[in-house]
């Protein structure tokens, strides 16, 4: 099983389902007491994203995202995941930056 980065608290609510998704899924396929290798290397202050989203600042956004995807990246994540739909607004911009989907 490779290991999988996920970006979370946009909300934490949010985070919270996509890590149960996941897991039910590994479960429903693999059985037993299966669960997926997963990484949360950061969990964001949602008022922070908030605001720049509010403002229409995506390029620093996207820094700020394509930073925290380095890092999972070099820890060894196979694929990441954000845990946000509004986010995806900047995925062609994360994807370009790193080597993992």
């Amino acid at each position: 099983m490779k290991l999988l980065g996920l970006i979370g608290g946009m909300s934490w609510e949010n985070t919270i389902e996509y890590y149960r998704i996941i897991n039910q899924e590994v479960k429903s396929k693999l059985g037993g007491w299966n669960s997926a290798k997963m990484l949360f290397y950061y969990s964001v202050n949602f008022e922070e994203i908030l605001g720049l989203e509010e403002q229409g600042n995506w390029e620093k956004l996207a820094k700020i995202f394509i930073n925290i995807s380095k890092k999972l990246e070099s820890d060894g994540c196979k694929a990441i995941v954000l845990c946000s739909n509004t986010i995806y607004i900047i995925a062609d911009e994360i994807q370009k930056a790193i080597s993992i989907p």
